[in-house]
């Protein structure tokens, strides 16, 4: 930096401005990263809790629709 400073006093303030704002501007990118990931996994657990839930429903009437035409047999 010794030697920027030689060439242009005020080019090391200028560095350190620019890298403040490009590690500002990561740490922003991170932010909105995170925040859409974790929107994702949100969406994909409710996604997975309605497939079981369908799962269930489809589960039961299979064997109401077993469990009926045995107990109408035996009548």
């Amino acid at each position: 930096m010794k030697e920027y400073a030689e060439i242009d006093p005020g080019f090391p303030m200028r560095f350190i401005r620019i890298f403040e704002r490009q590690q500002a501007h990561d740490h922003s990118d991170e932010r909105t990263v995170i925040e859409n990931n974790r929107e994702i996994i949100l969406n994909n657990q409710n996604l997975e809790r309605r497939g079981q839930l369908f799962g269930l429903i489809l589960a039961l009437l299979g064997l109401s629709g077993e469990l009926l035409p045995l107990s109408l047999a035996y009548r």
